[in-house]
């Protein structure tokens, strides 16, 4: 398989393999299992992480963002939308 190559924001390119997309529902309570989180639609996202047990806020994301972190739950607050975990 082919790396993925898609670019940061400061044009870095970040590479992974995915072998599994699941959509993902913003909520306070649902967890899932750590990947990378590609968010479709720029807002403010709430996440937890694998490492936290509070949700923080990361805010502007632009649309189109993979996020490199080990992320478990997307909050309900967050007002970007259209995620997708990769596995």
């Amino acid at each position: 398989m082919e790396d993925v190559k898609v670019l940061d924001a400061s044009g870095i390119p970040i590479r992974f393999h995915a072998i599994n997309l699941v959509a993902i529902t913003k909520s306070d309570t649902l967890t899932y299992d750590p990947g990378t989180l590609f968010v479709g639609t720029g807002g403010d996202l709430y996440v937890k992480c694998k490492g936290n047990s509070d949700f923080v806020v990361l805010k502007n994301i632009p649309n189109g963002t993979f996020l490199p972190i080990e992320c478990i739950a997307v909050g309900a607050s967050s007002t970007a939308a259209d995620f997708v975990m990769c596995y």
